[in-house]
This record gives structure tokens, C-alpha cells and sequence, in this order.
């Protein structure tokens, strides 16, 4: 049977969305092909910024920092949900209880938004307008034990889940909202998640568009630095033709 191969990354570049607390995407040149013909770089990025995993360190002093995710788990049987919502889009429990391809015990699931579109053409949106999963969802893919969570956003989290620091940077937008608080505990997606060894892949995208309601292979590679919370990742698919 004949396969191919589905990126489902997005670039780090200079424009890269980021979090308001840090850094731009920098790289500078090295080496020059008129200084030594050939060309190195070096870059200096937060490991937050572009398609990255989250490990359990991020939250937890005890968890899992990214060396120590044993390679076994980032390869694997794995479906892209189509969960296509608009602005503020809830996903809830039972979206993803009615889901098909199903979603098994040990699953590497992306539920696709529509959200990477934004990537870099509206940061704005991307960031301020996120849709994403309530606490019903945090807590039905704890109970089911997935594997790996991807999200097209900023994160798989809804954005009223981190809706307390923006009130002050942007009251314009968050001053407006009205929502039930007890459905969005602020950082419950992550916390829940890593709390369970559920790993995470923020800025997910890449040609997802193409294999929505998927059930195929799906691999998230880190990159493996030793001791730190999170790493850049190529995720990709692996669908049979």
C-alpha cells in the first residue's frame, strides 16, 4: 500500500506569532559564502514560539522534561477531528465523544480549528479570538488516556481558559466577553493535560487541511534538549493514498 507523507507544522520565521512576554524570532548569520564559503546561522527563539510540545516540567517541578519523553510515544496511530469553529468556538466533551474516526486509548489527536489560516496572516485573531476546548473536553481526552494533544491556536485551549492576563492588555477585546468561568478554569488545558502525561503540540497546521477526518500515523518530533520544558517540533502525518 502506497503512503504519503502530510506536514503538519508551521515555519519558524521572524514572524511568527509569540506570546506578549517573549522574544521575537531572531537569526543572525554566522559564516557568509563570501567569508567561508558555506553558510551557518544562529537563532535565538523562546522553545514556545512556533510549532512546539509542551512536557509535564512545563507546570510540574516532578514531570517530565523534554529529553526524558520516551521516543516510543512520539510516533503512532493518531486522527484529525474536524472541530472547524469560528471566533471563541467551543469544543466540549461531547464534540469529541461523537467524533468520527473515533478517538482510542492512546491516541495522537489533532483537532483541527481552521485556526493555523491565521498563522501568520491575522495574529490578531490567531491570538485574541481563539477557539478551542472547555473543561468537559480537558476532561474526556484525560479519561480516554491520549497520547498527545494537537492544536492549530495558540494552544488546544480555549481562549477564555487564559482570558485573565489579557484583561489588562486588551480590555477593548476581553472587557466585552461574557462567559460561564466555571467551564473555562483558567490553564486547566495544560494543567490537566500535563498532570496526566498528556504531551502537547501548540501551532500545529501545516497541510492538515487535507487530511481532516483522517485516521492515520502521526509523529511529533522534539527536538531533544536536555532539562527544559518544551522544543521546537516537525510534525507530520503518515496517511495511506
Amino acid at each position: 500500500m502506497v503512503s504519503r507523507i502530510v506536514d503538519l507544522s508551521q515555519p519558524l520565521s521572524r514572524r511568527s506569532p509569540r506570546s506578549v512576554d517573549h522574544p521575537e524570532v531572531e537569526f543572525k548569520t554566522l559564516r557568509t559564502f563570501v567569508t567561508h564559503s558555506s553558510q551557518t546561522h544562529t537563532v535565538y527563539t523562546s522553545v514556545h514560539t512556533g510549532t512546539h510540545m509542551d512536557a509535564p516540567s512545563l507546570y510540574f517541578k516532578d514531570g517530565k522534561n523534554i529529553d526524558e519523553i520516551p521516543v516510543g510515544r512520539l510516533f503512532g496511530p493518531g486522527v484529525i477531528l474536524d472541530m472547524t469553529r469560528d471566533d471563541w468556538g467551543i469544543i466540549t466533551g461531547d464534540d469529541l465523544e461523537n467524533a468520527r474516526p473515533r478517538v482510542e486509548r492512546g491516541d495522537i489527536v489533532m483537532l483541527h480549528t481552521g485556526w493555523h489560516r491565521f498563522y501568520f496572516d491575522d495574529q490578531e485573531r490567531y491570538y485574541l479570538k481563539t477557539p478551542g476546548v472547555d473543561k468537559s473536553a480537558c476532561d474526556w481526552l484525560v479519561e480516554r488516556k491520549v497520547n498527545v494533544v494537537l492544536g492549530e491556536g495558540p494552544a488546544a485551549e480555549h481562549f477564555f481558559m487564559h482570558s485573565t492576563r489579557w484583561r489588562t492588555l486588551r480590555p477593548d477585546v476581553v472587557g466585552k466577553l461574557e462567559f460561564d468561568a466555571a467551564r473555562f478554569p483558567q490553564g486547566y488545558f495544560h494543567t490537566a493535560l500535563l498532570r496526566n502525561d498528556i504531551l502537547i503540540i501548540d501551532q500545529a497546521g501545516g497541510q492538515v487541511d487535507e487530511i481532516v477526518g483522517r485516521r492515520c500515523q502521526i509523529g511529533v518530533m522534539p527536538i531533544m534538549y536536555e532539562g527544559v520544558e518544551a522544543a521546537p517540533v516537525r510534525a507530520f502525518a503518515v496517511v495511506d493514498q
